[in-house]
């Protein structure tokens, strides 16, 4: 049994992160997982302010990025990766240039992160948020055929 890692405290700990650092890391990871194809969709919420700009008459929404969603056909959550991801600083894939941090920066942008992953002999299922625990890695046996 490894270290036990406060997640919302190693949260705390990365400082500022952009928006787009979760994108990267998850298409990152994506590659990692030896994806050739990766399908991005990002979600607005209505428009939360207009402004006019100077000398104009037209007006300027500005949309609050609500979520987004990564899908690859990559290799998946194997109990490789699920060991990677429970354990903070991996060096699973540190020959990539992996530091084994990146799925922080995904909390510091968004509240909760639900991860999908259908493998050919089973699904696994992680909700990650500031209280996560190995409990909330969730891995049922069923076939896929559409991975």
């Amino acid at each position: 049994m490894g270290f036990q890692v406060d997640v919302k405290t190693a949260v705390s700990r990365l400082g500022r992160i952009d928006f787009l650092q979760p994108l990267f890391e998850a298409v990152t990871n994506s590659l990692e997982a030896n994806a050739d194809k990766i399908d991005i969709s990002i979600s607005v919420d209505d428009a939360q302010l207009s402004l006019r700009l100077p000398n104009s008459e037209n007006e300027k929404q500005f949309y609050k990025i609500s979520g987004l969603t990564v899908t690859d056909n990559g290799d998946g959550f194997t109990p490789e990766n699920i060991q990677s991801f429970k354990t903070l600083y991996s060096d699973a894939k540190r020959d990539l240039g992996c530091k084994g941090v990146g799925r922080l920066t995904w909390l510091k942008v968004f509240k909760r992160v639900k991860i999908e992953s259908r493998l050919k002999t089973s699904n696994v299922i992680i909700d990650f948020d500031d209280n996560f625990s190995e409990a909330n890695v969730k891995e049922t046996e069923g076939s896929n055929t559409d991975k």
